[in-house]
């Protein structure tokens, strides 16, 4: 049975001097509570220097996620979405986060980023290199924004699904 490994490179830059760190075993940082067709072996944040790591709103910068597929099937296409689950002050009386897609991050094309290309085939590591960039609103966000970053299949399979605080600055 082979197996695939992917590594995905998603950008979140941080401010000042920043070294990547392991982030999938830091506090607060957790899988998605939904099935999964990957098990997640890894993700590092390049230019964190600190946990949770301080983004700067209106900039760009790096997640690595290493994961490992649970089927056999090659995968044609794969995508990313990407949310933010935020406090707002015009938020209910609660304050309860709310989930905020990022702009130009939802069924987001990855096979572009994939290095090799898709098709993705089990037992072969595919690498993904991609940049985001945090909005300048996301300074109205209150605390700790949690990023949610889903991986799927064409066939809509959930590969990989994690959720990692950040400190927007």
């Amino acid at each position: 049975m082979f197996v695939a490994r992917t590594v995905l490179v998603v950008s979140v830059w941080c401010l000042g001097l920043c070294a990547a760190i392991r982030v999938d075993d830091k506090k607060h940082f957790r899988l998605c509570d939904i099935p999964q067709a990957a098990q997640l072996d890894r993700v590092e944040v390049q230019e964190c220097n600190r946990w949770p790591c301080l983004v700067r709103a209106g900039q760009s910068g790096t997640y690595h996620v290493t994961f490992t597929q649970h089927t056999n099937e090659v995968m044609r296409s794969i995508k990313s979405d990407i949310y933010a689950w935020v406090k707002l002050a015009v938020n209910d009386k609660n304050n309860k986060p709310i989930r905020v897609p990022m702009p130009g991050e939802r069924g987001r094309q990855l096979c572009g980023y994939a290095n090799p290309g898709c098709p993705v085939y089990p037992g072969v590591p595919t690498t993904i290199t991609k940049t985001i960039n945090i909005p300048a609103q996301a300074r109205a966000a209150q605390g700790q924004v949690l990023v949610e970053f889903q991986v799927t299949d064409e066939r809509k399979n959930v590969l990989v699904c994690f959720k990692a605080p950040v400190i927007v600055a």
